[in-house]
Order: structure tokens, then sequence, then C-alpha cells
């Protein structure tokens, strides 16, 4: 069975935003709790479809995000 890997907290500086599908062979399935929370240098993100649950407040005051996509 696999692990399931969250995306905790977002630290990159990129406006631009790829989550990658596997994290050390797994896949990537939840995006936390606040994990891009007034982040307010992204403008887009792109998750995998392997993304299965978003946490409360996890795009909460990303002024500048506009927009949002999945591969």
């Amino acid at each position: 069975m696999d692990n399931i890997v969250t995306l905790t907290k977002y630290i990159g500086k990129d406006t631009e935003v790829v989550v990658p599908d596997t994290y050390l062979g797994q896949p990537v399935t939840v995006i936390g709790e606040g994990a891009f929370e007034s982040n307010t240098v992204i403008t887009s993100v792109t998750l995998p479809n392997s993304i299965t649950t978003i946490g409360k407040a996890a795009f909460k005051g990303c002024s500048n995000l506009k927009q949002m996509s999945c591969y």
C-alpha cells in the first residue's frame, strides 16, 4: 500500500508552481491545510491528478493567484 504524501507548506519563490505527482516514489495526494496560505507571489498552480484532498484555507490570501489547473 502506498503512503500518503501531503504538501504541508510551500516555501518556494516561484510565481508558477507545479506540484509533483510523486515524492520519493510515493504519490502526492493531499494539499494540506494552509499549504499556500497568504502567498502573494504565486500566480498559477498546477496540480497532479493524484490529488484527492485539498485542506481548509490551502489557498487563502493568495491574492495574485489567477490560474489553477491539473495534469
